[in-house]
């Protein structure tokens, strides 16, 4: 077993497990953000919040995560990332997402009744992606319950940016989702509490 300060492996993941739960979706949203070296400012036009409420949410991980800094926030993350994609039997990181498989692992939670993952630009990365699902809810579902089933189930960058709620996916003669040829924002799931 490998020990690092006399905290083994197999423990040093379920403390991170435990810390990132503790996590909501929103701070959740903050953590990836800062794991890729954004600003407070840049943080809060991402995500349509002011710079102090940036520092708030960053402020709150850092309790919830028991860490002094940005740093051992990224390196949380990371070591978060890399536990799910060794997880799910998984050797390399891939910087390429996989709609299909972010579908699939959606698919599977009881209050989906459809689902479409879009890769968008990622404007805090040129000419990176991040995955934006439309989902139909089969009951009230909040957007908490959606990002846990996820981060349980797949690696950091795979879990959508963004949940946009629709009445139904238009779907081909074949069953395949039609892309999306509108470009007004749908109506984003709601948060808990």
């Amino acid at each position: 077993m490998i020990v690092r300060s006399g905290i083994g492996l197999s423990d040093e993941i379920d403390e991170i497990h435990s810390r990132m739960s503790a996590l909501s979706a929103r701070e959740f949203e903050v953590l990836r953000l800062v794991a890729t070296g954004m600003t407070n400012y840049s943080i809060g036009m991402e995500l349509g919040i002011s710079e102090r409420t940036a520092r708030e949410h960053i402020a709150r991980i850092m309790l919830k995560l028991r860490v002094s800094s940005r740093v051992e926030i990224a390196v949380i993350a990371t070591k978060w990332d890399l536990f799910n994609l060794v997880h799910r039997g998984q050797s390399s990181v891939s910087d390429e997402l996989s709609p299909e498989e972010i579908e699939r692992v959606l698919a599977t939670h009881p209050d989906v009744a459809d689902v479409q993952v879009l890769p968008v630009p990622d404007t805090a990365q040129a000419q990176a992606q991040v995955p934006v699902a439309r989902v139909v809810l089969r009951q009230g579902c909040a957007q908490e319950s959606l990002v846990r089933w996820c981060r349980e189930r797949m690696a950091l960058h795979q879990v959508p940016r963004r949940f946009e709620s629709v009445r139904e996916i238009p779907r081909s003669a074949t069953d395949k989702p039609h892309a999306r040829t509108d470009t007004g924002p749908l109506a984003t799931v709601r948060e808990e509490g």
